[in-house]
């Protein structure tokens, strides 16, 4: 297995820093046939992206992690399967790069949308929790988006919309980290496809947290930053387009803030 890994890690390797344009192809076309025919590429990837000091090793290698739990998470032995769940929860509180959090995340959410459903990751919801509530801003950072991600691929958390409605009451005005505040904004966005326009006490809860999502985007306007008030536009056009009234009490004083960036001069065009 030592022989595996490490072959498959100079095979990312080559894929990413050669300047050989014949060399890539010839790694890409060993992953794909030689690397990702076998089942043995879930748990050495795990061990790359735990143990590689290259954080564009640990992306790429959270990035294809991602697509073969997709293919051989079905075939791994349940004590591979229940190892590789526990090391993944270490890896994204251990990991410091945001890309490779971020794609770590993804694979977390993978793994949710297989197991989840089957009862057979209870604890992940726990943990997630855990994290969310930490005191270190990091760890809210990490739980936050774990359950982003998982919104963006399942409804596997469809059940549990009131304690996540509570938590993010508390997460979108998280006192120190503006990243934790935009995830929670993102999640948002992506749970409101998943509310039924029967669940009325999960409408209003969502809708008491509409002005500190609108403070959210305020924030993003004051610190220039384009691509988190652009995340946030879109949470709010996608909520305009739902059929549940969340928006609805809030509607005229949304035309007013929206009325009002387009027409501030000290903007960038391009939020206007």
């Amino acid at each position: 297995m030592e022989q595996y890994v490490a072959g498959l890690e100079q095979t990312l390797q080559q894929v990413l820093f050669s300047n050989n344009s014949d060399q890539i192809k010839e790694a890409t076309k060993a992953l794909s046939t030689q690397f990702f025919a076998d089942a043995n590429c879930v748990p050495a990837l795990v061990h790359i992206i735990q143990s590689s000091s290259q954080k564009e090793i640990r992306q790429l290698a959270a990035v294809e992690l991602r697509k073969q739990i997709t293919n051989w998470w079905a075939k791994l032995d349940l004590d591979v399967r229940t190892n590789t769940k526990a090391r993944l929860l270490e890896i994204i509180l251990n990991e410091q790069e945001p890309l490779p959090r971020h794609s770590t995340a993804r694979v977390i959410a993978t793994v949710g949308r297989i197991e989840i459903p089957a009862n057979t990751w209870n604890e992940l919801l726990a943990f997630l929790f855990q994290c969310s509530n930490s005191a270190n801003a990091g760890h809210r950072e990490v739980g936050v988006y774990v359950i982003y991600a998982i919104f963006e691929v399942t409804d596997a958390f469809a059940d549990n919309l009131r304690q996540l409605l509570e938590l993010f009451s508390r997460t979108i005005v998280d006192p120190e980290s503006q990243v934790v505040r935009i995830t929670t904004v993102q999640a948002l966005g992506k749970m409101a496809d998943f509310i039924e326009e029967d669940q009325k006490d999960e409408i209003a809860m969502f809708a008491e947290l509409v002005p500190q999502m609108v403070q959210v985007l305020q924030q993003c306007l004051n610190d220039s930053d384009e691509e988190s008030a652009a995340k946030c536009f879109d949470v709010f056009d996608t909520l305009l387009l739902l059929e549940i009234p969340i928006l609805s009490k809030h509607v005229a004083n949304l035309i007013q803030f929206f009325l009002g960036i387009g027409a501030n001069t000290t903007y960038e065009p391009v939020m206007r």
